[in-house]
């Protein structure tokens, strides 16, 4: 008889148990010990050590046949998590969901706790954010035994009616050009009568796939650009 049926062990653990041999005066006391899975616990004389993530049966063999057994299951816990982003910025109203890696890669619990330091400003549900007004929070994730990591979120509300410098327009052309090179293409085709360049920019490269794609991602976010950008003149679109 074991002093326990079964017992959880943390990866790289170990821990003794004991055998009751009846009737007590019993002669023959030898006993056996054998693991069903040494990739997941090893066993020598009752000391389990704690292999690899699973569940495995310890068994305890008497000479003349008599069997027993202690089922052990092996967890690993995590040592970090990681968010795939560190910052983050949406417009009220958009939704993102954060992606996390568990360390180590074998690790068995999983379970993670989302919260939002102001759920005012945004909430926050299995990593999906959803940006509820103006400000700056931060999203935390929490494993089971209080390993955290954080992003931290800034959301904005665009007035689109609201005027914005022709620098403003053309500072946002740049930034369209740098991120999106493959599907966006920008020249100069002239002089405006305040002699501004007026750009000529080319959406998808004449692949209309890719120029729905990006007006897809950022329709929301460039509807204050474009609004600006052809009421100042400085903009063509092809």
């Amino acid at each position: 008889m074991l002093d326990r049926n079964s017992i959880t062990l943390e990866k790289g653990k170990t821990q003794t148990i004991s055998t009751t041999i009846l009737p007590t005066n019993a002669t023959e006391k030898n006993i056996t010990w054998s693991s069903t899975n040494k990739n997941i616990v090893t066993v020598s004389n009752g000391k389990i050590t704690a292999v690899g993530p699973g569940t495995a049966s310890i068994n305890v063999s008497t000479v003349n046949g008599k069997n027993t057994k202690c089922t052990v299951k092996v967890i690993v816990k995590p040592t970090s998590v990681k968010i795939n982003k560190t910052s983050l910025t949406l417009e009220r109203g958009e939704s993102y969901t954060l992606g996390t890696t568990l360390y180590p890669n074998d690790t068995t619990e999983k379970n993670l706790t989302w919260t939002s330091s102001d759920t005012n400003i945004l909430s926050v549900s299995n990593g999906k954010v959803t940006a509820k007004t103006a400000g700056k929070a931060t999203v935390t994730v929490k494993t089971s035994n209080g390993k955290t990591a954080t992003c931290k979120v800034r959301v904005y509300v665009v007035n689109y009616k609201k005027a914005y410098t022709a620098d403003q327009v053309y500072s946002d052309i740049n930034y369209l050009q740098k991120s999106y090179p493959d599907i966006i293409k920008v020249s100069s085709i002239g002089k405006s009568v305040k002699n501004r360049d007026i750009k000529l920019i080319q959406l998808g490269k004449g692949n209309k796939k890719g120029s729905y794609s990006w007006w897809y991602s950022c329709k929301r976010a460039y509807h204050r650009f474009l609004y600006n950008a052809l009421h100042r003149g400085v903009c063509v679109f092809i």
